[in-house]
């Protein structure tokens, strides 16, 4: 009875895993797309949900749990997890859409908007600069373990936030919203220097129509506007560094956050 008894639990408590983990791992931009095969991807969780499974407390399972375990209960408690996987996912594309906003508005002041690349993390096509941004942001968060602390998080996240007993409120809709507000804020900063730029250029070429009348303004400017853009940029690529580091800090801050461990 005993031994029956633990093989429920575990078997319990691997769903719980699954749920939660796979959810966020098929949803998870840098899984996305034809890039990783869906064998590696279940191999992979398989293999997080056997690691993970010491980190379940059992006790949440005992008592009349597994007795009263039926369709409806056993639907709500893997729809409750699937929606903590769902929603790490959302909060890691919203940081994405931060990167790709900004490019797409740094592309669009220097003239690259005709320029499209497919990003091979969605399969979506985008700008160069927005391409540039994403790659950059996902390469400085594996350098700085973002993806260990994750994984950490995930682990400590079953004691704080049981299996089953998250569900979404009203206030938790409030502060998504207001996460991706203030994200989306930092996309604009971004681009505010080559937008900067761009004005002032745009002010100097304006006056100097004024002045020559018979000057090429038009043609003179788009080289112009093109090498500037690229010279900015150069110079801001380790505040663009500093920037995804931070990003990684808070990533990792409101998903601790959102499983009760701050």
């Amino acid at each position: 009875m005993n031994l029956d008894f633990d093989i429920a639990v575990n078997a319990v408590k691997w769903m719980a895993i699954l749920c939660r983990v796979g959810a966020f791992i098929f949803s998870m931009p840098l899984f996305e797309g034809r890039q990783v095969p869906g064998q590696y991807k279940m191999l992979f969780i398989s293999a997080l949900c056997f690691l993970l499974l010491p980190f379940v407390p059992s006790e949440y399972f005992s008592g009349g749990f597994l007795q009263n375990l039926n369709i409806l209960t056993l639907s709500l408690f893997i729809l409750s997890e699937v929606i903590i996987g769902l929603i790490v996912s959302l909060v890691f594309q919203i940081i994405l859409e931060v990167f790709r906003t900004g490019g797409f508005m740094i592309d669009r002041g220097i003239g690259l908007m005709m320029a499209q690349q497919v990003d091979p993390t969605s399969q979506d096509q985008g700008t160069l600069f927005s391409n540039f941004l994403i790659q950059l942001f996902i390469v400085c968060f594996l350098i700085f373990d973002g993806h260990h602390t994750i994984l950490r998080i995930a682990a400590a996240s079953f004691k704080t936030l049981p299996p089953g007993s998250f569900f979404i409120n009203r206030t938790f809709v409030s502060e998504i919203i207001s996460f991706s507000g203030t994200f989306l804020i930092v996309g604009t900063q971004i681009a505010i220097p080559v937008m900067t730029v761009n004005l002032l250029l745009n002010i100097a070429m304006g006056l100097l129509a004024r002045v020559g009348e018979d000057f090429p303004v038009m043609m003179l400017s788009f080289p112009i506007r093109f090498a500037l853009g690229f010279i900015i940029m150069l110079a801001l690529t380790p505040i663009f560094v500093w920037v995804c580091n931070n990003m990684n800090r808070l990533l990792t801050e409101y998903l601790a956050g959102i499983s009760g461990l701050l």
